[in-house]
Parts: structure tokens; sequence; C-alpha cells
């Protein structure tokens, strides 16, 4: 990771070297200069780091600095071109709620500025695109939405691959898929999809967006009796979908690891983990963690806490090997999975732990960086 300039915020020039993970995490030298690349580094920790705060206007700016100073070893090739790409979530304001227009609208003037000097390959956007309720269950209406609040707002002119909200999914979700064919950048396929693009010529970046709304809300009864709290008015696709899906996850990840996919990153709106706003996801914890884990996922990108966060969490397995390490006094090389909260993209926004948000645990994820800025 390098930055872009000194006098700019610390936008990220990516280079990669191969081999799989082969040392300890270290810190980036604050004293690197442009064409300066340091070795080992990762592509998406990079974009993460670099470009995923959004929420945070031009304060973003600050958090940008802060956590260009981390950098993560990862496997890869040496990458062809740079490559980047933003995410920002909960960004949906109503436009009659004119607080929170300005904010998103300031969130998105600060994307358009750091994209003068590093333009995105695209956006991932972590959901809750429509508040209050979701798009109108009127197509027409449902279109004028959507220009208003997603059209008219960002002009990165890059495709937006989104995912459904818990807000989102008490509104009209055919419609919020249909806008695929009435939006230049708007791509949203199906409730849940994946992506991959080329970033070498033999290592590809792989985005699995996941249906949240499904995921925690439609666990059956008999094994759930106390649904999620922000599961009021979320319309789902079914505790059998439910299934469907994890079941793809698995085998599409598995699939991921036979044939080398190079980094591995999923998508969804409701955390796994989180320290602020509502809190760490025990359905996600249970049923989705496990897969990332199982099948190195590099990172894990969500919204639904209106703040930002990075997290990380070792796998057992990584923890064992910790330990064992420390024991024998040398560092570890242990990886586990990289968490980012970005859903400070214009709404409300959350800087502590709510009422009801201790419902599932954060055991053995540790909080590395927060801001509660847009």
């Amino acid at each position: 990771l390098t930055p872009a300039s000194a006098a700019s915020p610390r936008l990220m020039r990516i280079t990669r070297s191969g081999g799989r993970r082969p040392g300890p995490r270290r810190r980036a030298s604050a004293g690197l200069h442009d064409g300066q690349p340091l070795a080992v580094a990762s592509c998406c920790v990079a974009l993460a780091l670099g470009l995923m705060f959004f929420g945070g206007v031009f304060r973003s700016y600050a958090a940008v600095q802060e956590l260009s100073m981390l950098s993560d070893d990862f496997s890869g090739a040496e990458l062809a071109r740079d490559f980047s790409f933003f995410v920002v979530g909960d960004w949906g304001a109503d436009p009659k709620a004119k607080a929170m227009r300005q904010a998103q609208l300031l969130v998105a003037e600060a994307m358009n500025l750091l994209a003068t000097q590093r333009k995105p390959d695209f956006v991932l956007s972590t959901g809750d695109q429509v508040y209050p309720a979701g798009l109108s269950a009127d197509w027409g209406e449902a279109k004028k939405r959507m220009r208003t609040t997603f059209d008219e707002v960002y002009a990165l002119q890059v495709p937006f691959f989104a995912t459904f909200g818990n807000h989102d999914c008490q509104g009209d979700q055919r419609h919020m898929l249909k806008m695929n064919a009435s939006s230049a950048y708007w791509r949203f396929p199906a409730p849940f999809y994946s992506h991959s693009v080329s970033v070498a010529p033999q290592a590809t970046l792989k985005i699995w967006s996941l249906d949240a709304c499904t995921l925690v809300c439609a666990v059956p009864p008999e094994r759930e009796p106390e649904r999620n709290y922000r599961c009021d008015g979320v319309v789902t696709a079914g505790t059998t979908e439910r299934r469907r899906q994890l079941t793809w996850l698995h085998e599409e990840l598995e699939a991921a690891q036979r044939d080398g996919v190079a980094f591995k990153v999923v998508m969804s709106h409701w955390p796994i983990f989180s320290f602020a706003g509502n809190g760490p996801t025990k359905e996600l914890i249970e049923d989705v963690l496990p897969l990332l884990e199982e099948y190195d996922v590099d990172m894990y990108f969500d919204g639904h806490d209106h703040n930002l966060q990075h997290i990380r969490r070792r796998a057992k397995a990584d923890s064992d090997q910790a330990t064992r390490a420390a024991a024998e006094g040398r560092e570890s090389s242990a990886k586990g999975v990289d968490f980012f909260v970005s859903g400070a993209g214009g709404y409300e926004l959350h800087p502590f732990l709510k009422d009801g948000g201790g419902r599932a645990s954060n055991d053995e994820a540790q909080l590395l960086k927060k801001w509660t800025g847009h």
C-alpha cells in the first residue's frame, strides 16, 4: 500500500507479490511515497482500508489516513493494473428528510472528489438504499424514487453492486431488482448473487452478495424463538429459500477454494460482528461465519450499523496457531477474517451499541478502528 501522493488523502496504490500469507501482519510505513510499493499487501485490504469509508463525509479523509497505516498479508499474484472499489451503505435518505439528504449528498461529494485521483472500478452498496420502508409497489413511483435517491446523487459512472437492507425489504423488492433495466449503473441481478473481476492474468477477485433479510429473519421459529428485533416489517423469501441460499454459498465458496480464487469477499447488510449500533448478529454468526472461516474468505463487508468499523476475528485454528507461536516466542502468521462495517452513507448515526444489541456475542472479535462521523 502506498499513498497516491503526500498532499492528498491517503488513497491506495496496490501492489501484490506471490506466496500464500507468507508472514505476520505489519504496519505500512507512514513515510512511503508515491511509486514505492509495500510488497505482500492485500488488494482487498487496500480497497477496504483506503476506499470503503464514505460514511465519513470529508472527515472520511482522516479515517482513510489512519487506515492507510494498516496492511495485511494475503495471497495473490502481481496485479496487472491499478484496481479499486468503494463501499458505502445506509445512504438512501428520504428526499423529504433534509438533514439526512444533505449528509448523503456530502458523502457522495467526498466520493466524487476521491475518484478524481483514483476512480473506482465499481461500488459495493451494503443495503438500505431506500428509507424509510423500501420502494413503492407502484413501478412509476419506484422509478421516480430511485432516480432521486440514486441516479441524481452519485456521479461516478461506475457499476453499483447492491444488496438488500432491512428497510429495503419492507418495500417492493422486485422493483429494486428490476431497476437493472432502468438505471445505467445499478447492478442487482438477484436477491443473492456473485460477481467476479479479473485483477491479473491469473488472479480473480470474487464477491458474493447475500440476502441478509432472509438469512436473519427467516430462521425457523423452532430453532430461534426470539426473532431478531430488527426484523419487524421485513419481508423474507422464507425458510426454504434460506436453506437454499446457505447451500449455494457453501458450494460457491468450496468451488472458489478449489479453483484458486485469489481474493474472496462477501457482502451483506447485517454485520456478523459489530461494537456499535445494532450489534452482532447471532443468526449470521451461527450459519455464515463458519463458512467464511472454513473457506478462507478475506473480507466481509456490511452496513446496518450507521458508523465505520474494522473488526478482526481469528478462526479457531488460527487462534491455536497464535497461542503456539506466542509460547515459542515468535510472531504468528494467522489470518482470520477481516470485517468492515460501512453504514454511514447518510442516515442517522449510531455511535453506541443500542439497547437490544447484545443478543449475540463479539467473542474473539477485536475492534481495531471505529469512526462515528458521516
